[in-house]
């Protein structure tokens, strides 16, 4: 075994320890006598003391405790026996799992959205290579961030941002189809109201589940603030600077001092305050979410041990704690298209984009587009041969009828 007792000079922690491969650990199993207990193959004078250890395997030549000697394997490793193996499913670069659903290469990936609690307790690209190779992201996406109005800041809609009530809240008109419906003001928030913004997560019927992010990009972020023209010289600046503030606090609780089994906001815990343009990623297994979600942001491929209904603010003790072991896989999540329509039938506004979310980082990754005609009535496949061939024979083609670099 290895014992830390000094971080050491120069440290300000314990240095990392290392353990090359094939690692192996021992155990002993025993307990100690009670009070009594009596051996039957030993006299009444002879009885050992109390507290002596008792092994539940017992060494035959010394009587001590035998050493189980234990190797680590993944349940997929090729060198267990085939009766032993399991199936390890796997997640894919830029692939969101939510729902319980078939990985596109090997098993079953586990349901994340529903958890009263969640966690990644290891990930193999870390482990191997540092924090910033991260293969999975746990995240919250469909939590609101808010901005309270206030006097000496924004106090009211402007009357020059167009709006339409519905169900006791105000949404803004000519935003494009994604953003109707997710950003609105709400008067009972504070004491003046509050603008809102929330992810969305659209269940679909028979294609890919996919979100509406709580993060806003680029364009968004100018969509949002462009609701009040420049023109309006009295509250441009001061509706800028709203929807610049949106954010939302995390809220992580630990069992009250006080009250035995109340929970409470533990301000020692994770309490960061997550702007409107960064994923309110999820580090404790007892911060307060709205949902989860795991996405596979590109940074990291290997191995993810996962946890669920571990936690204790929010999950009752009877729920059965559950470990799921997942692979990502360095083949790129394929996806499918979608088309986004205005909740107003006369709006002409249409959006179209893909299904992944990127866990918000798209910049990430390079797109090519590409379009091709029906095969008997079907999509046509998509291999390596037909989509890098030239455009005369190609059967996915770019918009402009020519193939090259991305776009």
């Amino acid at each position: 075994g290895i014992a830390l007792t000094n971080a050491g000079s120069g440290y300000t922690s314990a240095p990392e320890i290392r353990i090359a491969p094939p690692v192996n650990f021992g155990m002993k199993f025993y307990y100690n006598s009670l009070p009594g207990f009596f051996e039957p193959s030993l006299s009444l004078a002879n009885q050992r003391p109390v507290g002596t250890v008792m092994p539940f395997i017992a060494d035959s030549g010394s009587g001590l405790p035998l050493t189980l000697t234990y190797q680590p394997k993944w349940p997929d490793d090729p060198s267990l026996p085939i009766s032993q193996r399991k199936i390890v499913p796997v997640i894919q670069t830029a692939e969101t799992l939510t729902l319980a659903k078939a990985s596109a290469i090997a098993g079953q990936l586990p349901q994340v959205r529903g958890a009263t609690s969640a966690e990644v307790i290891y990930q193999q690209s870390i482990a191997n290579t540092g924090t910033a190779a991260k293969s999975v992201t746990l995240h919250d996406p469909t939590r609101a961030k808010t901005v309270l109005l206030a006097a000496g800041a924004l106090d009211k809609i402007p009357l020059t941002v167009l709006t339409s009530d519905y169900a006791g809240k105000t949404y803004f008109q000519k935003l494009p189809p994604h953003l109707q419906q997710r950003f609105y003001y709400d008067a009972n928030l504070g004491t003046m109201g509050g603008l809102v913004f929330k992810g969305e997560f659209v269940d679909e019927i028979a294609s890919e589940d996919y979100f509406n992010l709580n993060v806003l990009g680029t364009a968004d972020l100018a969509a949002l603030q462009g609701l009040c023209p420049v023109t309006d010289t009295t509250h441009k600046s001061k509706w800028d600077a709203a929807i610049q503030a949106l954010s939302t606090r995390l809220e992580t609780f630990s069992e009250s001092a006080t009250i035995p089994g109340r929970y409470v906001v533990d301000a020692a815990k994770d309490n960061r305050l997550v702007d409107k343009s960064t994923l309110a990623d999820i580090r404790d297994r007892d911060t307060a979410v709205d949902s989860y979600a795991l996405t596979a942001p590109g940074t990291g491929t290997g191995y993810v041990t996962l946890m669920f209904e571990n936690g204790a603010a929010f999950t009752d003790p009877g729920n059965t704690v559950a470990m799921q072991i997942i692979k990502v896989d360095s083949s790129l999540y394929r996806g499918d298209l979608k088309t986004l329509l205005a909740s107003n039938p006369l709006d002409e506004q249409v959006v179209l984009r893909h299904s992944g979310d990127y866990a918000g980082h798209p910049e990430l990754y390079e797109f090519q587009w590409r379009y091709g005609f029906p095969t008997n009535g079907t999509n046509p496949m998509v291999t390596a041969a037909n989509i890098n061939t030239a455009s005369s024979t190609s059967t996915w083609l770019k918009p402009d009828g020519q193939l090259g670099s991305s776009i």
